[in-house]
C-alpha cells in the first residue's frame, strides 16, 4: 500500500511579477510607501502580505489582517455604518433596514466613468455562463496584469476603502458588466446565509456582506437597478453615470442575509448599460481566495 500523502504545513510567499515588483514604481507604491490595489497582489512578498497567507493557509485569520472595528463582532450596526459613509461623501440614504440601500450620485466624474469602460473593454468581455433566461450579460473580471496595474483601477480601489473604511483586500476582484437591449439578470440574492454556499468562502472569509455598485454610463430606456422586497414599496435605481449605489446583504447578523436585499437587474430596452461592482467580505477574502490551504475545504 502506498502511505499517504504528505500534507504540505507551510507555504511559500513569493511576488508573482518579481521584476515588476523590484522595480516598483507610482504604479505600485502611494506616496507614503503603501502599496496600492489590487496591484499589490502581484507584489505579496513586497507589500507584507506574508503573514496573512501563512494564516490563511491554515484556515486562521492574521492579527494583522486590518478588520475595522465595525465588523470584529457577528453583528454590525448598519445605521452608524451608512452615516458614517454619508458624511464621508455627498450622498443619500435610499431605504433604511429594509434594505439598508444609499446613493452617491458624483462619486465617479463623467471622464472617470469612461476610464473605467476603456479598462474594461481593454481587459476584454466574456459571455456570461449561467442560462441566458437567468441572466444575460457580457462581464470580465479586472485580473489581468493590465487591469490590476491600471492607475484609475487603482483610484478606484483607493475611492472605495475610503468610503467603507473596509480594506481592498476584503473585496472580491472588480467586476465590469456590459448590458445590451434586452439583457438582464433575474431577482437573486448576492449572498447566501452562513453555510449555504457550496465553496465555503463563508467559512474563510464571511459573507458578501455589501455589495457597491457602479453606473459607468446612462442608460436611454430600461436597465434599472430593482428591489422588489424593497419596503415600504419596491424600489428602482435609475441608472446614472458615475452613480454608485452600496446596499446590505445581511442584517445586522452578518450570518444571516437580509431579504430585502433581493435584487434584479432590469431589461435595458434602448442603449447599452455599462456598470461594474465589488462583493465585499468582513475578513480578507483574496489572500483567503488564493491561498487557503486543504485545511480550509469543507468535507
Amino acid at each position: 500500500m502506498s502511505p499517504a500523502p504528505v500534507q504540505k504545513r507551510s507555504i511559500a510567499c513569493r511576488d508573482r511579477e518579481v521584476r515588476l515588483c523590484k522595480a516598483a514604481g507610482p504604479w505600485l507604491l502611494l506616496p507614503g510607501g503603501e502599496c496600492r490595489y489590487p496591484a499589490a497582489e502581484l507584489c505579496p512578498k513586497r507589500c507584507g502580505a506574508c503573514q496573512e497567507i501563512e494564516a490563511a493557509f491554515r484556515c486562521q485569520t492574521s492579527l494583522n489582517a486590518g478588520t475595522p472595528l465595525a465588523l470584529r463582532t457577528n453583528n454590525v450596526d448598519w445605521e452608524s455604518f451608512f452615516e458614517g459613509m454619508l458624511s464621508r461623501f455627498e450622498g443619500r440614504l435610499l431605504s433604511r433596514k429594509t434594505p439598508w440601500l444609499a446613493e452617491f450620485p458624483s462619486f465617479l466624474s463623467e471622464k472617470e466613468a469612461d476610464l473605467l469602460v476603456a479598462a474594461a473593454e481593454r481587459t476584454g468581455f466574456e459571455e456570461e455562463e449561467m442560462p441566458k433566461e437567468t441572466r444575460d450579460v457580457w462581464k470580465i473580471d479586472c485580473e489581468s496584469l493590465q487591469c490590476q496595474t491600471d492607475p484609475f483601477v487603482n483610484e478606484v480601489y483607493r475611492r472605495v476603502g475610503e468610503l467603507l473604511q473596509i480594506p481592498q483586500s476584503f473585496y472580491e476582484s472588480l467586476e465590469f458588466l456590459r448590458y445590451g437591449k434586452g439583457q438582464h439578470y433575474t431577482p437573486h440574492m448576492d449572498s447566501s446565509s452562513f453555510g449555504q454556499d457550496d465553496e465555503g468562502e463563508s467559512v474563510r472569509s464571511g459573507l458578501r456582506i455589501l455589495t457597491v455598485f457602479f453606473y459607468l454610463s446612462g442608460v436611454e430606456a430600461g436597465g434599472e437597478t430593482g428591489f422588489p422586497n424593497a419596503r415600504p414599496k419596491e424600489l428602482k435605481v435609475t441608472p446614472t453615470k458615475g452613480k454608485v449605489v452600496v446596499w446590505a446583504n445581511t442584517e445586522s447578523n452578518m450570518f444571516q442575509t437580509n431579504e430585502h436585499a433581493l435584487h434584479t437587474a432590469i431589461p435595458v430596452r434602448k442603449g447599452i448599460k455599462y456598470a461594474a461592482n465589488f462583493w465585499v467580505h468582513p475578513a480578507n477574502y483574496r489572500v483567503a481566495e488564493s491561498y487557503s490551504g486543504p485545511a480550509c475545504k469543507r468535507q
